[in-house]
């Protein structure tokens, strides 16, 4: 048999696959060798050898991963449709057998990567699969079963990243179906299962019915592989359990979020305005469970982003129903942070008008009496901005969609209100917000600045130059609620670029006299800042991570290629928080010092 980690059998899958791959007639000799090149993929799939691969090698060389790429690649076949044909008649059936053996979660696996790559096999696949593992009929259904979290892995996505099972990110069955455009329409078998999944999972004795978190991802994932003709009656459903307070809350709120809106299907969905309200309120309940808070969340996300347009929310795309239902008066705790930003994304994301009215609402906290409100607003726009911002219901997966350059867009378009309250007035020459209220539009600055395009945020430079150390220092300061790891971490890497880009680094020369001795300032205290006894420095505080000191290191050493005359004045300090890095009880973190303290050495002998 093969051998994980034999090379022999990495090459021996490499030639089943290419002789798979000829067009027709040139390859394998007639149906007995194609099927003969996919029993021994499928074996090889299946390798259950406990032994891991060579460390040293990349875990994508993993014999089983190759051989499952291969059996996507036979049943993708453009050149040979019996080599196709075969691997969905022979292949898929045994890969689905093999889920009820030792072999189930390989076989799991396999069957992902061969259904994202051919819909015949995927359909295939999706309806053998529920009959023969799912189901509330069966005396041992799936969630029975310990292959349950590798079965909803392998339906609903997220198939590990692991050297027995898969790496690369590979869509579940569902998501495949999802993804599809002609399964929009729905009606056959696999709209079916889709069906019965979904239903199935919310069923008495089924996991759904206890908010199982891995149900409620088979259930989003089922809903948007649902066809049109059903997604009303899906958010019907849902809307009915969350209104009346049901007891699958968070089983509703992930079909919510899997919800499919095609172009023109909008209208077939009832007036959902108590619904949004329902579901603000229970996002932001004070004290609230964690758990329902999230769920609340992204179903309100996706409900906005994909109906907000239709009008069926009520006006202003479902955000008057929502700041009504409290949305925005609670920026004081974390669970009202993340439903102000996931339901801006879902507003920016497709440059609705109501996205600025929310953005000005969110920049007026800014200036709030409450620092917890200011701060909260703040990571509003953080959480709008980063990758996945607005939850699932957002992802190509659940229907969701971006336009193109929206977070550049939203960036250039929100940013001059943030900072029009800490830059200088052209009457007074003075700031024209309250001192107290600096760090809350610094913060957002850099909220806003650490995931838009890097092409943006240096074209803003002469705004952002002038405070970017205040900013790190304000991110930095651990007694305020300012205080922001990640925030700070996207700070320094923008520090870090201004300093090594061409485009930055000239913005930076022209204002390198005035503000590079306080970036280099921040700088020093930042990266020596979790050294034993650092002069000046921020010692011990939690929010320093090793990347960020890390990163304002090596920024460090970026910084010597600005003007000469700018930076040897700061060459001791430098020299002292380089040397105090040393001490750092992180390796790489002590490696960056010693670059640091070596290239900043050389600059001193330059005089």
């Amino acid at each position: 048999g093969f051998r994980s980690q034999d090379n022999g059998g990495i090459l021996g899958v490499a030639g089943l696959r290419t002789l798979l791959s000829f067009p027709a007639g040139t390859g394998l000799p007639g149906e007995d060798g194609a099927r003969a090149a996919l029993n021994a993929l499928v074996d090889a799939s299946l390798e259950s050898d406990a032994s891991a691969v060579d460390a040293d090698l990349d875990p994508r060389t993993d014999l089983r991963v190759r051989a499952g790429e291969a059996l996507a690649a036979a049943a993708s076949s453009k050149v040979d449709p019996a080599v196709a044909a075969a691997t969905v008649k022979t292949a898929v059936p045994r890969l689905c057998a093999a889920c009820d053996g030792d072999a189930a979660s390989l076989a799991l696996a396999a069957l992902a990567r061969v259904s994202a790559a051919s819909a015949d096999a995927r359909r295939v696949a999706v309806t053998t699969l529920w009959s023969r593992l799912g189901g509330a009929r069966r005396p041992d259904p799936a969630w029975t079963k310990p292959l349950w979290k590798d079965f909803v892995d392998a339906m609903a996505g997220s198939v590990p990243k692991t050297a027995s099972s898969g790496s690369g990110s590979v869509p579940g069955m569902l998501q495949s179906v999802a993804l599809d455009p002609s399964t929009a329409t729905g009606g056959g078998e696999e709209d079916a299962a889709a069906r019965d999944i979904a239903a199935t999972m919310q069923s008495e004795t089924a996991p759904g019915a206890g908010n199982d978190a891995d149900a409620c991802r088979l259930i989003r994932a089922a809903t948007a592989a649902l066809g049109d003709v059903h997604q009303a009656g899906v958010l019907a459903d849902a809307a009915g359990e969350i209104v009346s307070g049901g007891p699958c809350f968070r089983a509703a709120c992930a079909a919510v979020a899997g919800l499919r809106v095609s172009p023109g299907k909008s209208t077939d969905f009832p007036n959902c305005e108590n619904l949004v309200r329902r579901l603000v309120s229970r996002a932001v309940l004070p004290g609230g469970d964690e758990d329902d808070a999230r769920s609340a969340t992204e179903a309100l996300s996706s409900l906005i982003h994909k109906l907000g347009a239709s009008g069926t929310l009520g006006p202003r795309s479902g955000l008057t129903a929502a700041v009504d239902a409290g949305l925005t008066g609670s920026l004081h705790a974390a669970a009202g942070v993340a439903a102000v930003g996931a339901t801006l994304r879902a507003l920016a994301a497709r440059a609705d008008p109501a996205a600025a009215e929310l953005a000005a609402d969110l920049v007026a906290a800014l200036s709030s009496p409450s620092r917890e409100v200011a701060a909260g607003a703040a990571r509003a726009f953080g959480v709008a901005m980063a990758p996945g911002g607005g939850g699932p219901g957002l992802t190509r997966e659940c229907h969701g969609s971006e336009k193109k350059l929206f977070r550049q867009r939203f960036f250039t378009q929100t940013v001059p209100a943030v900072m029009a309250a800490i830059e200088p007035s052209s009457r007074s020459g003075h700031a024209t917000t309250n001192p107290d209220h600096r760090p809350a539009h610094l913060s957002a600055l850099v909220q806003l600045a650490r995931h838009a395009p890097i092409s943006a945020v240096l074209q803003s430079g002469d705004s952002i130059l002038p405070v970017l150390a205040e900013a790190i220092n304000a991110l930095a300061d651990q007694s305020t609620p300012f205080a922001d790891k990640d925030a700070l971490a996207g700070g320094i890497t923008m520090t870090a670029a201004f300093l090594s880009d061409p485009r930055g680094r000239d913005t930076l020369a022209l204002h390198a006299e005035e503000h590079a001795g306080a970036i280099i300032g921040a700088l020093c205290r930042i990266g020596s800042s979790a050294a034993r006894k650092p002069p000046g420095s921020l010692a011990g505080s939690p929010t320093l991570s090793l990347v960020v000191r890390e990163t304002a290191l090596d920024a460090l050493v970026a910084a010597t290629s600005l003007p000469f005359s700018v930076v040897y004045p700061h060459r001791k300090a430098v020299e002292r928080a380089s040397v105090a890095a040393l001490d750092d009880p992180k390796r790489v973190v002590r490696f960056a010092a010693a670059r640091c303290r070596e290239a900043w050495l050389l600059l001193g002998k330059q005089t």
